[in-house]
């Protein structure tokens, strides 16, 4: 009976997901068709189609760069750039030389993708792209992907933190959900991370934490999918460093865990350290680490040049005074 039990929750989890997919394909399809533009993407990989655009892009990342690494934000607009407001904002990134796609991926609600690099950033592009262009997006329903998994960094600009091409492992959910993967490493064994999850189980149970199954991403308790990411989150911040958090560590802890962590301070939230770091310590002492730093090329990441917006108004308004005969 208990395993028939397990099954009919399953089952019955399957088929709500399974509706919810529809309603969401329903919803954009009829959006869509409204604003006159079906799904139409634009883009190829990380990169957009045109080879004029591309070279732009790859401005930014002449110094190998990976732009897979790093924050990225998705916006819900028309996924065509034949649809005149989406093609004002990916006009808009061209012009920082922001790599960017349009509905190449295919999930619901991210009808752009646009990869920023470093936090800051992330934060000001993403305000700048709220206060101008908010009139151009739609905000998310609630049965959209990135709503379903990433921080809102704005009301219609969502984000998270990517490791590039290590699908196996652990991504930081910053929304918390069940997102975190547990890792079983390279098919030769050269990053296998078990070790790392091995090691913080042993500790977590040294230091009496009720987790078992720790890192089993079947396991639906809350308190340990947020121990998964807290771990994520360490190992993001001792290899990303300010690249990943920015100015303050235990600013963006407060801001982007809230209270899903213990707090500082308190002997929960010492052990949950404790954990953590036992898990870093292994990734360092085996070399994923300094994989995951090497392959990600942060030190020749050229921060965006949002000064390039003031120089540009500047330019206009000299144009249109010299029209005006002023």
């Amino acid at each position: 009976m208990k395993n028939i039990s397990k099954c009919d929750t399953l089952m019955r989890k399957g088929k709500k997901m399974a509706d919810m997919e529809k309603m969401a394909k329903k919803y954009y399809d009829a959006r869509n068709k409204a604003a006159g533009y079906v799904e139409k993407g634009w883009g190829k990989d990380e990169s957009t189609v045109d080879p004029y655009d591309w070279e732009i892009l790859q401005k930014r990342n002449k110094n190998n760069w990976n732009c897979d690494f790093g924050w990225k934000i998705h916006l819900d607009v028309i996924p065509n750039r034949e649809a005149p407001d989406t093609k004002e904002i990916s006009d808009f990134l061209l012009n920082l030389e922001i790599a960017h796609k349009i509905a190449a991926g295919g999930q619901l609600g991210k009808g752009m993708t646009v990869y920023v690099g470093g936090y800051f950033d992330a934060c000001r592009l993403a305000h700048i792209i709220q206060e101008q262009f908010k009139d151009k997006m739609y905000i998310p329903p609630f049965f959209a992907d990135q709503v379903q998994g990433e921080y809102p960094f704005e009301p219609m600009v969502y984000g998270t933190f990517c490791v590039a091409d290590f699908d196996y492992y652990p991504r930081y959910g910053l929304g918390l959900r069940p997102l975190v993967k547990p890792c079983v490493g390279e098919e030769d064994g050269k990053y296998n991370m078990l070790a790392c999850f091995h090691e913080a189980t042993k500790m977590a149970q040294e230091v009496g934490l009720s987790v078992p199954n720790f890192f089993d991403r079947r396991k639906k308790e809350q308190n340990v999918f947020a121990l998964q990411c807290y771990c994520s989150h360490k190992l993001y911040a001792r290899a990303f460093g300010r690249y990943y958090y920015g100015h303050d560590l235990g600013e963006f802890e407060q801001k982007f865990f809230g209270d899903k962590v213990p707090n500082k301070g308190t002997n929960l939230r010492k052990k949950w350290d404790l954990v953590a770091d036992a898990f870093v310590n292994v990734a360092q002492s085996n070399g994923f680490l300094q994989q995951l730093v090497k392959s990600s090329g942060i030190t020749g990441y050229i921060p965006v040049d949002f000064d390039k917006l003031t120089r540009n108004n500047m330019i206009a308004n000299v144009r249109n005074k010299w029209s005006r005969g002023q």
